[in-house]
């Protein structure tokens, strides 16, 4: 078995350095990762217990305000949002004049967030 997780792709002609699909991008995020790695079955189950670990637990999401999945499974974002809340009012306090015109606000949390959404259809059947 052999598992490729490439920092730098080219792909039909496009330059280095271009983001392509999320793999990529994680695996810019996780460097100390191999770029290639052949491996049985076994050291494929530790690959991929130590990315999935890093990914759930370390990575913060812009698509869920910044916070872990794992954080926003487990209902510690609100607390940790609260507490983002708490340290931009306090810089602002400290010097509005860094920030243009308005405080600074924690990024929100969406209510749905989807990897692949429904069809309109089939959401509005349901």
């Amino acid at each position: 078995m052999v598992v490729v997780m490439a920092d730098s792709l080219t792909f039909k002609g496009q330059p280095d350095g271009v983001h392509v699909g999320g793999r990529k991008k994680v695996a810019q995020w996780k460097s100390s990762q191999p770029v290639v790695l052949e491996a049985d079955a076994v050291e494929a189950r530790v690959f991929s217990e130590s990315f999935f670990t890093f990914y759930n637990h370390e990575h913060r999401h812009s698509g869920i305000g910044l916070h872990t999945p794992a954080s926003v499974h487990y209902g510690t974002h609100l607390e940790i949002r609260e507490q983002r809340q708490v340290t931009l009012n306090a810089a602002y306090e400290a010097n509005p004049i860094r920030f243009r015109r308005l405080a600074p606000q924690a990024p929100s949390i969406p209510e749905l967030v989807w990897i692949n959404p429904p069809e309109l259809e089939v959401a509005a059947n349901n």
